[in-house]
């Protein structure tokens, strides 16, 4: 091949595969460097120079110019240097040019593999990091095959891998059938790309909300958060900034339409749309839905709340196996207990006996106290008596004892 043709057909790969040109340049100047040492001896110091402009490959071998007599690896003498460049001087680098002819057919078979290595490489990394982009994005492929643990889904160039615990469980798959499926994990080894998808995500959910609903894609209604236990419930939250737009009823659609081809594609899974709120407590509510609330109490600590619905709502706030409350706590961050009307009014009856109980308590201690006081206080009041008693006695004494002394004396 001549080389304007080769870079023609350069720039034809560059364009169809969306690689840097750098990439294949130095790809080809490693592929010609090997190819060189292969035929001509593998400690050889060859330098491969690309000149685009003038569609021109040249490879030099880079010599020492050393003094004559004296031998080195890649060295050249003094003598030989100046017959290809008639001013070197010694410790001169000469890059002395390599006629392409030298190279032979099987290097120039060696140049071929090693590009065509560098382009699949340079390719899948490109692919590696497209695909990166798009995790936790939707996208539709076909199914190309079935296995017993696995789908195989063709994404046009690259097949990826739908996991059976990825998979909604009640679905049936059909090879070439469309599927849509969202980017879970990308993963690269020696083989190529793994590109894992899933259907059982909230990702998923999220994806087929944005597909189907013009205002979500184009960021008019906002997902807030979401959750799901794939093929039996779910839970998504949204919002809009604009109060002339209910973003519960966009989600819907005119009787119903748009959330039937999002349930449709979920097997009939239960999708419970939710109203965000900057408020928690309301949030908190909201997001117990379908069942109604009475009341919303914050529980000591502000970890959570304490939820009051009627009696006749309890086993539906609840759900099955506890899966509503477990969910609109997952979707809200938020602890949520939950009383019946019933079940809150004996709670705060105990509350009151408890307080009354408490209170009688500190009644009884109060009194206790103030006996306490009282018998100290007559107490205190005895002993004084009976030490004016003792010192009256005293006095007296010695009055009658100092009388009689008198009466003795005269």
């Amino acid at each position: 091949m001549k080389p304007k043709e080769f870079f023609v057909a350069i720039k034809q790969i560059i364009d169809e595969k969306g690689i840097a040109k750098e990439i294949i340049y130095s790809a080809i100047e490693q592929a010609l460097i090997t190819a060189y040492r292969k035929k001509l001896g593998s400690s050889k110091d060859l330098k491969v120079v690309i000149d685009e402009d003038k569609n021109d490959i040249k490879v030099f071998w880079c010599r020492m110019v050393t003094e004559d007599g004296i031998l080195q690896r890649n060295g050249i003498t003094i003598s030989e240097a100046q017959k290809i460049k008639p001013d070197a001087v010694i410790n001169e680098t000469l890059e002395v040019e390599i006629p392409p002819e030298d190279i032979g057919r099987i290097a120039a078979q060696t140049v071929k593999q090693v590009v065509m290595q560098k382009f699949k490489e340079a390719e899948r990394e490109i692919q590696f990091e497209e695909y990166m982009k798009k995790k936790g994005i939707l996208v539709t492929g076909n199914v190309q095959k079935i296995e017993k643990k696995k789908v195989l889904i063709s994404l046009g160039k690259l097949e990826a891998t739908l996991p059976e615990k990825e998979q909604i469980g009640r679905e049936i798959f059909k090879v070439g059938n469309p599927v849509k499926v969202c980017i879970y994990d990308v993963r690269k080894d020696a083989k190529g790309l793994e590109i894992i998808v899933t259907r059982a995500s909230h990702d998923f959910l999220e994806g087929l909300f944005k597909y189907y609903i013009p205002e979500i894609n184009e960021g008019i209604v906002k997902i807030k958060a979401s959750v799901r236990e794939a093929g039996s419930r779910s839970k998504i939250s949204v919002a809009c900034s604009d109060k002339k737009i209910d973003p519960i009823g966009a989600c819907v659609g005119l009787k119903g339409s748009r959330i039937k081809e999002i349930v449709s594609e979920l097997m009939g899974e239960k999708i419970d749309i939710i109203r965000w709120d900057e408020d928690a407590s309301i949030y908190c509510s909201n997001a117990l839905s379908p069942a109604k609330v009475i009341s919303v109490n914050p529980i000591e600590g502000g970890k959570g709340f304490l939820v009051v619905v009627p009696d006749t709502q309890l086993s539906l706030a609840i759900g099955k196996d506890g899966q509503n409350v477990r969910l609109a706590a997952q979707l809200t961050k938020y602890k949520i207990d939950i009383k019946s009307e019933s079940q809150y009014k004996e709670h705060l009856n105990k509350l009151m006996d408890g307080n009354a109980a408490i209170n009688q308590s500190r009644a009884e201690e109060s009194a206790g106290e103030t006996v306490e006081n009282v018998e100290t206080a007559e107490n205190i009041e005895n002993v004084e008596n009976i030490e004016t008693a003792e010192n009256v006695e005293n006095v007296e004494t010695m009055t009658t004892e100092n009388t009689e002394t008198k009466n003795n004396s005269e």
